[in-house]
């Protein structure tokens, strides 16, 4: 099974099912980037053996670490379970830009933003599956999963997590796990 069967699968067990149709949507109308490396020029993401993963694979480790701890979170098979499922599976999804994605030679240190407006312009496909506080949730998540390194953190201010929901500390944590090679995963 590759990875993207894999990605498929967890969401297809985890969501609702009008979750899940929302993803395969929204899938197919990003270019598939789930076999490029997360980091283009090999400085970041490295894993302790020195290699680096493709963005599937650290999208996979971070969604199966999630799953695992998710109870203390909330609980499976609701609109917020759902909505943090997709900000895992959708925050690296503009990684390498949005044209010539499969061609781009680096990746976007905006794709933070890129993926957040995405969702804005799109918030009414997103809110009728999610409803409008689980959109917006998503859209914040995805948006500042970056931290302070994030493209539209307002640089007249020190940044806190304490002004974005929760979720979106969360994904940064986990990401940022991830990108340490902290988290464990099946494959």
């Amino acid at each position: 099974m590759n990875i993207e069967e894999k990605i498929n699968d967890l969401l297809k067990n985890e969501m609702t099912d009008e979750s899940f149709a929302l993803w395969e949507f929204v899938k197919s109308k990003f270019t598939n980037i789930f076999n490029r490396p997360t980091s283009s020029t090999g400085k970041y993401h490295k894993r302790k053996d020195g290699s680096i993963p493709t963005c599937g694979e650290h999208t996979y480790e971070m969604l199966y670490a999630f799953v695992k701890i998710k109870d203390a979170f909330t609980k499976a098979k609701t609109n917020h379970y759902d909505s943090i499922l997709l900000s895992i599976v959708l925050h690296d999804m503009c990684k390498y830009g949005t044209t010539n994605a499969l061609y781009a030679k680096h990746t976007s240190n905006k794709h933070d933003q890129i993926i957040g407006d995405v969702i804005n312009k799109n918030k009414q496909i997103f809110s009728k599956v999610l409803g409008d506080d689980h959109c917006l949730l998503l859209e914040q998540s995805v948006r500042y999963h970056s931290g302070r390194w994030s493209t539209d953190v307002n640089k007249t201010k020190k940044f806190t997590f304490s002004d974005f929901n929760p979720e979106t500390q969360l994904l940064h944590t986990l990401d940022m796990l991830s990108t340490k090679s902290l988290l464990n995963s099946d494959i």
